[in-house]
């Protein structure tokens, strides 16, 4: 009697070529594979490591994290939109990474080849490392009604963005701005 042996495949990652929804919980990056496509999370995307949801050099490309949801990653990168043009994300729920010091860029498309994103934000976006919260690159657009921060002590980062929110009358932002004028920290 011979033995049988049967390989298990463990996915590393699932390609996303059409709209899709995800609503239960998954620990595997989502890669999009074609322009124009929509992935809405109303479940839990959680990946040991980085970049989570992957969308690299596409067009047109959109995420949607609704309210009770969660995009996190262990490293850096929850959503990275690297060489994209005109990448939308709408975030109602939860983008994060938590993990060690070096923890970084919960959205992170910051190289000349990403421009046009536009990032709209009533949920929460955080690292837990020392790394940016949010790295886009040129023409970008972020709209925040929610939380957006790094709970580093990067005073020049956390100035920079609390200037960008002040710009768009955010009160919270232009109080936070002068109390650290107050406080004689530097603005640059």
């Amino acid at each position: 009697m011979g033995l049988s042996f049967h390989p298990t495949s463990v996915a590393l990652a699932v390609d996303v070529s059409t709209d899709t929804t995800i609503s239960g919980n998954l620990t595997t990056r989502q890669r999009f594979t074609a322009d124009n496509i929509t992935l809405t999370v109303t479940g839990f995307v959680e990946k040991t490591g980085n970049r989570t949801i992957q969308v690299n050099s596409k067009t047109g490309s959109t995420v949607i994290v609704e309210s009770g949801a969660t995009v996190s990653a262990t490293t850096f990168q929850a959503i990275y939109i690297q060489g994209t043009t005109g990448a939308t994300i709408t975030n109602s729920g939860v983008i994060k990474v938590v993990g060690d010091s070096s923890s970084r860029g919960a959205i992170s498309g910051n190289s000349a080849g990403t421009s046009n994103s536009t990032i709209t934000n009533s949920g929460k976006i955080f690292v837990t490392g020392t790394g940016q919260a949010i790295q886009l690159g040129a023409s970008s657009t972020v709209t925040n009604s929610g939380s957006i921060r790094s709970f580093a002590k990067d005073y020049a980062e956390a100035i920079k963005w609390l200037k960008l929110a002040a710009e768009q009358k955010f009160e919270a932002a232009q109080f936070k701005l002068e109390l650290m004028h107050l406080n004689q920290n530097i603005l640059n």
